[in-house]
């Protein structure tokens, strides 16, 4: 069967709602970066027949119509705001023999979305992307391999990762594991069934190692074997976990529960269920069996049917109690902060770059969306190769809640700017995008973005080479 051209895009403009335009609520490209409110979701499918002259026009058409129910749903809800969390295309033969001689045949269009409110953002929050910006691409594009079903406008990507052998399947349990990987497994074995990860870290206590699949899973392993899986990343931050390659085997997979408890189930129905329910911290609970413990995180979210707050499953952890570290541990540093000086080299120069990590052993490595290979040597320092080539430099914080005292020393140890009018000092020919700086040089590209307070930080600098 021949497939078409990858997903078309959503042409959906970033703006601001009013009451007049209720039916134009925005699709957001950027999660607010507050405690917006869930005011309902949605999942809508719609399909229509077609042929091959027709499909281009049609596809567009069952876009339109799939978007205008997802507002006008959204509207009637109350709310402000739409995230699209999917979006899938299938183009379907069917059996009827008319058809069959007529050459036509379905398009099935499913989406997924969140109507949220607005609220007051907070300018210090690192941005973090949603699943589909506003174009209707995914943030970080998908895998070109398509799934195994006759799929025509199916979400791809430019690179090859490893994939599980056989579809996983969504169950999470203390007996069967984490879509059938369990605590204490091999890394071989792990492999076996998830296929290749897409990012591998050494971690600073020796013989401990993390691995990740997608954006989505973190598994933390000893001595090769698996001390506990994670249904999402909890170490690195935002502007790291973005750029990882969306694993479509994960990204597209739901977990539940014993078989039959999904994301956002109510915690009430839990404890109904769980009698042995072990309360560990606020919002935080464990079911144990021996050695092995599923720790279920809950968080609060506002029920727009009852107009009441309701406290729900938010993410799960299977852990092997006697091996999982007391505190979480950070990557092993292949570059110490104090070691990156300025010797009156251009510190914005490719040169500067190539000589000071040449001898640098490559610990912390991650498959980035674009196929490219994200190195991070530090709190504050990662850099992007393509075939072995420099392609970029990025200085900015590593970790999740990691304040701005180490960027600002690797700042001022190279000697680069550390602020608003530092940099437009040092680039005069630099202008401000909506709170992003950039300079266009010879072959270079810089970039950074700023706080909104105080002297207007520097939060992160980002040099690409042409």
């Amino acid at each position: 069967m021949k497939t078409s051209s990858p997903f078309y895009c959503l042409l959906i403009c970033w703006a601001t709602m009013s009451a007049a335009a209720a039916a134009d609520l925005p699709i957001l490209d950027t999660f607010p970066r507050c405690d917006y409110q869930l005011v309902q979701q949605f999942d809508i499918t719609q399909q229509r027949s077609t042929d091959e002259a027709s499909e281009p026009e049609d596809q567009q058409k069952l876009l339109a119509d799939v978007l205008h129910l997802i507002r006008r749903n959204s509207a009637d809800a109350g709310a402000e705001a739409i995230i699209l969390q999917y979006v899938n295309g299938d183009k379907l033969m069917l059996k009827n023999s008319v058809r069959r001689k007529t050459g036509s045949f379905e398009l099935r269009l499913n989406a997924r979305a969140d109507a949220i409110t607005l609220c007051d953002e907070d300018p210090k929050l690192p941005l973090k992307a949603t699943p589909f910006n506003e174009r209707g691409n995914r943030n970080a594009v998908l895998s070109t391999q398509s799934i195994n079903i006759p799929i025509a406008f199916t979400l791809t990507t430019n690179i090859d990762t490893g994939s599980p052998a056989q579809p996983l399947k969504p169950l999470v349990s203390l007996q069967q594991g984490f879509h059938g990987v369990l605590p204490g497994m091999t890394s071989d074995e792990l492999k076996a069934i998830w296929g290749a990860p897409d990012a591998e870290f050494q971690l600073q206590q020796q013989g401990y190692q993390a691995l990740a699949y997608g954006k989505q899973y973190w598994l933390l392993l000893y001595q090769d074997k698996i001390v506990s899986i994670d249904s999402r990343h909890s170490l690195l931050s935002a502007d790291i976990t973005r750029q990882l390659n969306d694993n479509q085997a994960f990204s597209h997979l739901a977990w539940q529960l014993d078989g039959q408890f999904e994301q956002r189930t109510p915690l009430t129905e839990l404890k109904a269920q769980y009698q042995q329910l072990k309360p560990l911290a606020d919002n935080l609970f464990s079911l144990q069996q021996g050695d092995r413990q599923l720790q279920m995180e809950f968080a609060d979210y506002l029920d727009i049917r009852s107009g009441t707050q309701q406290t729900v499953l938010n993410q799960l952890r299977l852990q092997s109690v006697k091996l999982t570290p007391p505190t979480q541990l950070e990557l092993a540093v292949a570059l110490p902060l104090d070691q990156l000086q300025n010797d009156s080299t251009n510190p914005f120069s490719r040169q500067y770059w190539q000589t000071t990590l040449q001898s640098v052993p490559v610990l912390n490595s991650a498959v980035r969306s674009d196929g490219y290979a994200i190195t991070i040597y530090n709190a504050s320092l990662a850099a992007v190769f393509h075939l072995q080539q420099l392609k970029e430099i990025q200085l900015l914080p590593v970790y999740q809640g990691q304040g701005s005292d180490q960027l600002q020393q690797t700042l001022k140890n190279l000697g680069m700017p550390n602020s608003k009018a530092a940099f437009l000092q040092q680039f005069p020919d630099a202008f401000d995008a909506l709170g992003k700086l950039i300079y266009y040089g010879d072959q270079i590209e810089v970039s950074a973005l700023y706080s909104e307070t105080g002297d207007s930080q520097l939060e992160n600098i980002t040099i690409s080479f042409m």
